[in-house]
């Protein structure tokens, strides 16, 4: 039900090919095979582990099967997709944005980013919106997210420490 007032049609693969019974859903189809699923969808939430079956699991292959200016959104593994082939289908227009919480190399979570001189192509890319993956932080390291957020947002917008 509340896929219907996302989208006309919900697209899904279910990459272990489990027997579903998802018939009941209205505007969901359940695709047999990643070519029609890649050809139907306009937005990718990415939803797998990790493991060896599923790295690399989307790259030029898939990218190029997709509809132009598809959105990309990936709450997973970094290492699902493969990071040139993404830049490359944000350049072609592929991809048209993407959200990202996870890298296939995550920045050191224990060190200041601005004193780690930490880069990465996807941090500061137009097209793609980056956070840390943070859902397994602790109280303490939330905690801290916070406040160093509030302070970078304080510094940045109302130019004040």
């Amino acid at each position: 039900k509340k896929l219907e007032k996302l989208s006309k049609k919900t697209y899904g693969y279910d990459y272990k090919n489990r027997d579903k019974n998802l018939s009941t859903v209205s505007n969901f189809e359940l695709c047999q095979d990643l070519s029609s699923f890649y050809q139907n969808i306009n937005i990718l939430s990415i939803n797998i582990p990790l493991c060896d079956n599923t790295i690399n699991f989307i790259s030029d292959t898939e990218f190029n099967l997709m509809q132009p200016r598809t959105i990309l959104i990936n709450t997973a593994r970094g290492k699902i997709i493969d990071e040139a082939a993404l830049l490359r289908a944000l350049s072609n227009g592929t991809i048209d944005n993407a959200a990202l919480d996870v890298l296939a190399e995550e920045p050191p979570f224990y060190i200041d980013p601005i004193k780690c001189n930490y880069s990465h192509p996807f941090i500061n890319h137009p097209k793609i919106f980056y956070t840390p993956h943070i859902a397994a932080g602790t109280y303490d390291s939330l905690r801290e997210v916070a406040i160093t957020m509030v302070k970078n947002i304080k510094k940045e917008v109302f130019n004040n420490e």
